[in-house]
C-alpha cells in the first residue's frame, strides 16, 4: 500500500463505513452471545464466537458484527486526530479558542440528542409500556444524576458511568479529553517535529500495561490514554505523503490482533491493530472508489450523518431490539434491523436540521 494522504471525500467514506459497523454492532451485540472484548477482556468471549460458528451457522453474520463491529470506532479516533493535525499544521493552536470551536461543533448537537433521549426513553417508552406517569417519574429519579454528569463531558472518568444511559456516548467523553491535550501536543509537534509524539505515546503504553488496562475500575479504553497510540498515529500520518507500507504490516497486525482475542497482553494493543487491518486492506479501495458506484453513495451518505447517527442509534434500539431478542430468530433480527436503521436515519436528519437552525440563531443573536 502507498499512503498518499487522504482527502475529505475519502475521510467521509471511512466515516460512513465506520458508523455502519458501529450501528450494526450496537443492534446485534446485546444478545446473550457473543459479546465483545472492547473495554474489558474476557478470554471466554472468543470461544463463544467459535461456538456460534460451529453450532449456529445461521447466526454467523450477526455474531461477526456483534464481536467485531465496535472496531469501527477506531476509524473515528484516527481521523479525528488526522483532520485536526492537518488543520493546525505549522499553525499555532490557541487552547481556549480551539476548545470553544470544538464545543460549538459538538455540544449543541449533544444537548439536543439528550433531549431526544429524555423524550423517547424517559417519556414515550414508559407510556408505550403502560407504566404511565409513574414510569416517567421513575426514569427521572433514577437518571437525572447521570444526565447531569453527561453534561460535563467527563463522565468516562467516573466508575460505572462510561456506558451509562446510552452506551455509544462514551466516545464523546474520550474525544473531549483528547481536545483538552491537543493544543499542547500539536504545538510541540509543530515546533520540534514528530519526535515529540514519542514521549506521550510511550507513557500511554506504559500506563496501560502498568495498571493492566484499568484504574479504579475504569477501563483505560474509556480515556484518551487507551487510544493515544492511534491518535498519535493520526497526527504523525498527517505530515506524511508517498509512504510505501508493505502489506506484510497488515498480516503482522492481523496476527497480533488475533492473539489479542486470547491473551490479555495482546488485547491491550488490539484496538490499534484493528485499525491497521482496516486501513491497510481498504485504503486503495476507498481512495479510488468511483462516485457513481452504489457503495460510494451509501458510504458518503452515512458519513454525512455519522455524528447524529452516532448520538441517536443507541437509544432508538427500542422496541426493535426487544422484539429481536423475543423472537431470537436470525432472519427476523435482520428484518427488524432495517426499520431500526431507517428510523435512525430519519432521526439523524431531524437532529442535523434542528442543530443547524439552533446554531444559526445563536450566531445571529451573538452578531446582533
Amino acid at each position: 500500500m502507498k499512503w498518499n494522504g487522504i482527502n475529505k471525500d475519502s475521510v467521509n467514506l471511512y466515516k460512513g463505513l465506520g458508523i455502519l459497523l458501529i450501528v450494526t454492532h450496537n443492534f446485534m451485540h446485546r444478545f446473550p452471545s457473543p459479546k465483545e472484548n472492547e473495554m474489558y477482556f474476557d478470554e471466554n468471549t472468543i470461544y463463544a464466537l467459535f461456538d456460534i460458528f460451529l453450532n449456529e451457522p445461521s447466526g454467523i453474520l450477526r455474531a461477526v458484527f456483534s464481536y467485531f463491529g465496535h472496531f469501527g470506532v477506531q476509524l473515528f479516533v484516527f481521523f479525528s486526530a488526522y483532520g485536526l493535525a492537518l488543520k493546525y499544521e505549522n499553525k499555532q493552536c490557541e487552547t481556549l479558542p480551539f476548545l470553544k470551536n470544538r464545543l460549538i461543533k459538538m455540544y449543541p448537537m449533544f444537548l439536543i440528542s439528550i433531549l431526544f433521549y429524555i423524550s423517547y426513553i424517559g417519556v414515550l417508552k414508559p407510556l408505550l409500556l403502560g407504566k404511565g406517569m409513574d414510569g416517567v417519574i421513575i426514569f427521572i429519579t433514577s437518571s437525572y444524576d447521570a444526565i447531569l454528569l453527561k453534561l460535563t463531558l467527563l463522565y468516562n472518568l467516573y466508575p460505572g458511568q462510561g456506558f451509562s444511559l446510552v452506551g455509544p456516548w462514551w466516545f464523546l467523553s474520550m474525544i473531549f479529553q483528547f481536545y483538552l491535550i491537543f493544543p499542547f501536543v500539536i504545538n510541540m509537534r509543530n515546533k520540534y517535529g514528530n519526535i515529540t509524539l514519542a514521549l506521550p505515546l510511550i507513557l500511554s503504553i506504559i500506563i496501560m500495561y502498568l495498571f493492566s488496562g484499568e484504574i479504579f475500575g475504569i477501563s483505560l479504553f474509556f480515556t484518551v490514554i487507551g487510544h493515544f497510540p492511534l491518535l498519535a498515529l493520526g497526527i504523525f500520518m498527517s505530515s506524511k505523503q508517498n509512504v510505501n507500507i508493505p502489506k506484510s504490516f497488515g498480516y503482522i497486525a492481523l496476527a497480533i490482533f488475533s492473539l489479542g482475542n486470547f491473551y490479555f497482553n495482546f488485547f491491550l494493543i488490539s484496538h490499534f491493530m484493528a485499525f491497521l487491518i482496516l486501513i491497510l486492506f481498504t485504503y486503495d479501495k476507498i481512495t479510488t472508489m468511483k462516485p457513481t458506484s452504489i457503495t460510494y453513495k451509501v458510504f458518503a451518505y452515512f458519513g454525512k450523518i455519522s455524528m447524529p447517527l452516532f448520538l441517536v442509534n443507541g437509544f432508538l434500539r427500542f422496541p426493535f431490539e426487544n422484539y429481536a431478542h423475543g423472537y431470537n430468530n436470525e432472519l427476523i433480527t435482520w428484518l427488524l434491523f432495517l426499520p431500526f436503521l431507517l428510523i435512525c436515519m430519519l432521526s439523524s436528519e431531524l437532529l442535523l436540521t434542528i442543530n443547524r437552525v439552533f446554531t444559526q440563531k445563536v450566531l445571529i443573536i451573538k452578531e446582533a
